[in-house]
């Protein structure tokens, strides 16, 4: 059996009697009392949501927001710096490969924050577009 991973919020989430699983390789929280419990309480006031685990991929260079308007499904030369969206990733016959993040954080320069399962598929996709 596999080592999971764990992030710097591991031992608060356990201190809190979080249910803990796998996802992707890291020990992560599913809930704290009951999914029904924190359902409501999100919709009806606020969640939050660890993100330690997510992949992370910067783009840069003269031709990046370029690059990113090819491969992604929102045009990424429009944001301004500081700016940032959620969009997808897409393959070529229109299936989702992941949904992500793009945040614009200086000229040429882009950061990527997608979800962990797909850590080594969105590098692949990107690498293989990047030519």
């Amino acid at each position: 059996m596999a080592v999971l991973k764990k992030t710097p919020l591991n031992k608060v989430h356990h201190d809190l009697k979080a249910r803990m699983m796998d996802f992707a390789g890291w020990e992560l929280p599913v809930w704290y009392t009951s999914i029904l419990e924190e359902h409501r309480t999100v919709r009806s006031q606020a969640g939050m949501f660890e993100v330690s685990d997510m992949g992370r991929v910067w783009v840069t260079g003269k031709k990046a927001g370029a690059f990113l308007d090819r491969v992604l499904t929102k045009p990424t030369q429009r944001l301004e710096i500081g700016g940032a969206h959620l969009c997808l990733m897409c393959l070529e016959d229109g299936g989702i490969l992941d949904d992500l993040w793009v945040y614009h954080v200086g000229t040429d320069r882009y950061l990527i924050v997608r979800n962990a399962a797909n850590i080594e598929q969105t590098i692949d996709w990107l690498s293989r577009w990047s030519g």
